[in-house]
């Protein structure tokens, strides 16, 4: 199946997933990420769903030979089945976009893909 398809395929489904948690309904979960790198910089957003959580973060690191690495993540929202909310939800979907056209790699780790193997898209 065409990459494309798949990864709207995979929306779909992340989208299900969602509107079950929000309905309080057993969910599946995901893991999914997007990743871009550019020379030694790296950054990434990060979208966790389980069965009591919904967590998006997002994060970097950058490394120079004269200086070593420095990496940080950002937990920037976490909501819990209770409606409990810890950060708030900051999601740049400008930037996320900037990635994927500047050839970011979407990484997908859960069960809701048919092969249930991980797979990785750029």
């Amino acid at each position: 199946m065409h990459s494309d398809q798949r990864w709207l395929e995979y929306k779909k489904r992340v989208q299900d997933e969602l509107d079950r948690f929000a309905e309080d309904k057993e969910v599946e979960g995901f893991c999914f990420s997007i990743d871009y790198r550019c020379g030694d910089e790296l950054r990434y957003f990060n979208f966790t769903l389980s069965d009591d959580e919904l967590r998006i973060c997002d994060g970097g690191s950058v490394y120079s030979p004269d200086v070593g690495g420095d990496s940080f993540t950002n937990w920037d929202f976490t909501m819990w089945r209770d409606g409990t909310r810890i950060g708030y939800l900051r999601l740049d979907t400008d930037e996320v976009n900037e990635f994927i056209s500047c050839g970011a790699e979407l990484s997908i780790e859960d069960n809701l893909l048919d092969t249930g193997e991980n797979e990785q898209n750029t």
